[in-house]
């Protein structure tokens, strides 16, 4: 079964997926996701499978090298988990304007701004 656009549910903190200026957050099969930081002067980049945006980024955070990322720490990196949980429940991944399946989320650590793109890379599949 391939990827299924549904309509999400509309209650706060919904983890699966919602409706976001006119972009829906893939659900169904698992998708692959590249997910781009941009911090302090350097663009770090991963490839996540989860079923919706929201779950890539929580996997993503999840399992970030922190060692490979100038600037953070254990620290910063328990300050970026806590802070992207907090932020997808009150204000999801806004969908970039003109692209397709190409969000963004923002959030401060240690005063520097941490800028996330998440990219929709389609279906995953496993032979």
């Amino acid at each position: 079964a391939g990827a299924v656009r549904v309509r999400p549910s509309k209650a706060r903190g919904d983890r699966r997926g919602w409706l976001r200026q006119g972009g829906w957050l893939l659900m169904g099969d698992a998708q692959r996701f590249t997910v781009v930081l941009d911090f302090r002067g350097g663009t770090y980049l991963a490839q996540v499978e989860a079923e919706g945006c929201v779950l890539a980024l929580e996997r993503w955070a999840a399992g970030l090298d922190v060692a490979a990322i100038y600037g953070m720490g254990p620290k910063l990196h328990a300050q970026l988990k806590r802070a992207l949980l907090e932020r997808v429940q009150g204000s999801p991944p806004v969908l970039v304007e003109g692209l397709v399946d190409v969000w963004c989320v923002s959030t401060l650590l240690g005063g520097h701004l941490a800028l996330i793109h998440v990219v929709g890379c389609g279906e995953v599949n496993h032979r």
